[in-house]
């Protein structure tokens, strides 16, 4: 089994004085990988902004974060992770694909991606704590996609 891990995501986040904050989610870089033999990933957008939030126990509501892998021949499976801040252990991904949203933290998140169905969009959310003290966090997103066992 191939396995790569992506370091994705920068994540940055401003609690105001005035108990608000502004969460960005940017990458480093362009992230397009080849995963074995016709495995194909790329995840947009290149920002995640969650705009201003304020501690309470209601999400605030971001952006969709889409996987796509067009023009892989393979099923790909991707893995999330969040390291920093122990706040943004609060994002959660939301699949909106079935009858009822299915909401799953980001630590716990796992998808697969197949060759019939091969773009899942995911809306985001985070929940950030009351009491949470204002200033600068900073952190990262991990994913990790596995591709099939390579052939003998």
């Amino acid at each position: 089994m191939k396995k790569f891990t992506i370091f994705l995501m920068m994540i940055s986040l401003m609690i105001a004085p005035m108990v608000m904050a502004i969460i960005t989610i940017t990458d480093t870089q362009q992230v397009y990988i080849e995963v074995g033999q016709g495995g194909f990933f790329e995840v947009t957008p290149a920002t995640l902004n969650f705009s201003l939030v304020a501690p309470s126990l209601t999400p605030s509501i971001g952006p969709n974060v889409i996987f796509d892998v067009t023009g892989s021949n393979v099923d790909l499976n991707i893995d999330s992770s969040v390291s920093g801040d122990s706040l943004f252990n609060g994002i959660s991904f939301i699949d909106n694909s079935g009858p009822t949203p299915v909401i799953t933290q980001i630590n716990d998140f796992s998808t697969v991606l197949t060759t019939t169905s091969q773009v899942k969009t995911f809306g985001t959310q985070i929940i950030v704590p009351i009491g949470t003290i204002p200033g600068a966090r900073t952190g990262t997103i991990t994913y990790t996609v596995t591709g099939p066992a390579p052939s003998a």
